[in-house]
C-alpha cells in the first residue's frame, strides 16, 4: 500500500556504524513485537565497535572479492582485508573475510586446496577467537572440513552451529543443500 508503518531518524559517526546497525535492528524488533531467539538476544546485548577505516577496508575488499574473476582482483581484496586488520586487529569480520579469500586461492592460482586451507586456517581461528558467534567463521570452517578434508560428520556439526547463530541465512541454507545433495543424504 506504500503506507509508512514506522520511521525514525538516527544520526551517528562512521566509527559507530555497527552500533547504529544494532540500535536500528533492536528498535525494529521492539516496534513490530517480534520474538527473537536466544542467540539473537545475546547479539542484541553487545554491539560491536569497529574503526571506520577498518570497516571501509573490509567493505572495499568484499566488493572486490565478490566481483573477482582474476588472481589480481583476489589479491587486491586480500590486501584490503589485511589493511583492515592492520587498522583494527580486533575486527573479527576482517579475519573471517581474509580466511574466505585465502580459501578461494585454488580456483585462481597455483595453490592446492591443502595449501589454501593452511593459509585460511590461521585468520579463521583468530576470527573465532575474537568472536565465537561469527557465522561466517563457521562457514569457512565448514568449507575446509567438507570440501577439502572430507570430514563430513564434523562439517555438519559446524554448519549446524552456523545455522544456530543466524536463522534462515541464505548462504547457510545453500551450504545445507550442498551437504545433503553431495553426500547423497
Amino acid at each position: 500500500t506504500d503506507q509508512n508503518l514506522w520511521a525514525n531518524n538516527y544520526d551517528a559517526e562512521m566509527k559507530d556504524a555497527l552500533r547504529l546497525h544494532h540500535d536500528i535492528a533492536l528498535a525494529i524488533t521492539k516496534e513490530i513485537n517480534i520474538v527473537i531467539t536466544p542467540a539473537d538476544s545475546v547479539r542484541f546485548q553487545r554491539p560491536l565497535l569497529v574503526d571506520p577505516g577498518a570497516l571501509e577496508a573490509v567493505l572495499k575488499g568484499l566488493k572486490l572479492y565478490g566481483d573477482s574473476n582474476t588472481i589480481e582482483q583476489l589479491k587486491h581484496a586480500i590486501s584490503y582485508f589485511k589493511h583492515a586488520i592492520k587498522i583494527d586487529s580486533t575486527y573479527a569480520d576482517a579475519y573471517a573475510n581474509l580466511s574466505a579469500a585465502y580459501a578461494a586461492y585454488p580456483y585462481y592460482c597455483e595453490n592446492t586446496p591443502m595449501e589454501a586451507l593452511r593459509l585460511s586456517e590461521t585468520p579463521n581461528n583468530k576470527a573465532l577467537e575474537l568472536n565465537h558467534g561469527l557465522p561466517m567463521a563457521y562457514l569457512n570452517k565448514f568449507n575446509s572440513l567438507y570440501f577439502v578434508e572430507w570430514n563430513w560428520n564434523e562439517a555438519l556439526e559446524i554448519l549446524s552451529k552456523a545455522q544456530s547463530l543466524t536463522q534462515n541465512d541464505p548462504i547457510v541454507l545453500r551450504y545445507f543443500v550442498y551437504y545433503y545433495v553431495l553426500s547423497g543424504k
